[in-house]
């Protein structure tokens, strides 16, 4: 009998010859305003007319190319790519490929979804603006892993941006805004939801509303001018780094019985609460190295559940910096500084903490700590939780951890990212 060791070069070079086989049979698609769907499609002039059509032929390995203009359609893919074959469609914006320069956007009808994808595994979208219409989301992923949007532009929803429905989706370097409801909001009872340096603004409701069983990580992100930055209700395992939340109601609201984990974010300017845990005993949450500055609610308002304060900077806030009415808090080695109401109540001053004046380099603006911040070197060890700040510098620096989303020393406060009127405009 031959071992399986033997076998084993014979089937790394079957499993070779496979995937060569695979990638030569993908195919190159185009998609113009010009064309026509009863074209072939698999040239730039003899390109289909809608992105439908391609969404009904492109199979794993496939690249689709779209021209400039806008597709007055629902783009509904119906077909699986692979983890070494997905099924890419990409915007082309320059007109590299189609001939075609500008914006590449997908207007959805009336009634209906400009993007809806039901069980199409690792699909992707690079590029595109999806614009809603009357009583839909503007895109919804459904019962499909592997998803990709990539900058992308999400906008004008009279509901939610992206609603994802028992699916794995990847949201990064897109920008969603002008929203009736919410920004990204996940429903189903599996979805896993990562989104990384994104805008989330100007939704009617919450920037990321997650009421429902969940993994969601958010990193490097703006969240502004929205209800509640990021509002959960359900069964959710939730981390956020290096966020900046502003000109919003509340922060970060904690309804459901939940894990969550926040480092190095900035919040700032709220009508509302900072940070917010509600009467929910299973609530889990820990908080290291944040700032929160301009709060006009309370900084940290715990009802309920279990929770860690640590390395946090609060300044300028009209209600409690530390506010307990229930749960069991642990808190240490933070900075409570001019705050109207009272730095405690329901708890009191732990090791470490002290109401001295931050110092920030500029109070309000940068956020970054001054040569003489008592926030320097002054802060609890954070190694199981990060290694960089919300600038992605190196922490920690010097002698010790420093209170705060900074560290002591690195760059100027990033500007948040905004969208020009180049970006959203045909």
């Amino acid at each position: 009998m031959t071992s399986v060791r033997a076998s084993l070069p014979w089937i790394l070079a079957a499993a070779a010859m496979l995937a060569a086989a695979s990638a030569a049979d993908a195919t190159t698609y185009f998609v113009r305003k010009t064309g026509s769907d009863s074209n072939s499609g698999t040239s730039k002039n003899a390109a289909w007319r809608t992105v439908d059509k391609a969404a009904t032929v492109a199979s794993a390995g496939d690249i689709v190319y779209v021209g400039a203009g806008t597709y007055s359609e629902q783009v509904s893919p119906d077909k699986d790519g692979t983890v070494g074959s997905r099924i890419r469609y990409i915007a082309d914006v320059n007109g590299t490929y189609t001939g075609d320069s500008g914006a590449v956007i997908v207007q959805a009808p009336n009634g209906k979804n400009a993007l809806s994808l039901d069980n199409a595994d690792y699909t992707e979208f690079t590029g595109f603006q999806f614009v809603g219409s009357t009583g839909k989301d503007a895109v919804i992923w459904k019962k499909a892993v592997g998803g990709l949007l990539d900058s992308c532009i999400i906008r004008d929803s009279p509901k939610d941006g992206i609603d994802i429905d028992d699916a794995t989706l990847t949201i990064t370097n897109c920008t969603i805004y002008n929203t009736k409801n919410h920004g990204v909001i996940a429903s189903g009872s599996t979805s896993v939801i990562t989104i990384t340096d994104s805008v989330i603004r100007d939704c009617g409701n919450n920037a990321i509303d997650l009421n429902t069983s969940c993994t969601v990580s958010v990193a490097g992100c703006s969240l502004y001018n929205n209800k509640d930055a990021i509002n959960i209700s359900g069964a959710v395992s939730a981390t956020v780094r290096s966020t900046q939340i502003f000109t919003s109601i509340n922060g970060i609201w904690l309804a459901g019985n939940c894990t969550f984990s926040a480092a190095n974010c900035l919040i700032h300017t709220m009508s509302g609460d900072a940070v917010r845990l509600e009467n929910k005993s299973g609530i889990n949450a820990s908080f290291w190295h944040l700032t929160a500055y301009g709060i006009s609610g309370n900084a940290f308002y715990m009802r309920n559940g279990a929770a860690t304060i640590k390395n946090c900077i609060v300044s300028t806030c009209s209600g409690r910096g530390l506010y307990v009415t229930g749960g069991s808090l642990i808190h240490s080695h933070n900075i409570l500084h001019n705050i109207a109401a009272g730095a405690y109540s329901g708890t009191s001053s732990a090791v470490g903490e002290t109401t001295a004046d931050p110092k920030f380099v500029w109070t309000g603006i940068d956020f970054h700590l001054s040569a003489s911040s008592p926030a320097i070197n002054t802060g609890t060890s954070a190694s199981p939780v990060t290694t960089a700040d919300l600038g992605g510098s190196v922490r920690p620096q010097g002698g010790g951890w420093d209170i705060g989303c900074y560290e002591f020393g690195a760059g100027g406060t990033p500007t948040p990212k905004l969208v020009s009127w180049t970006e959203i405009e045909p």
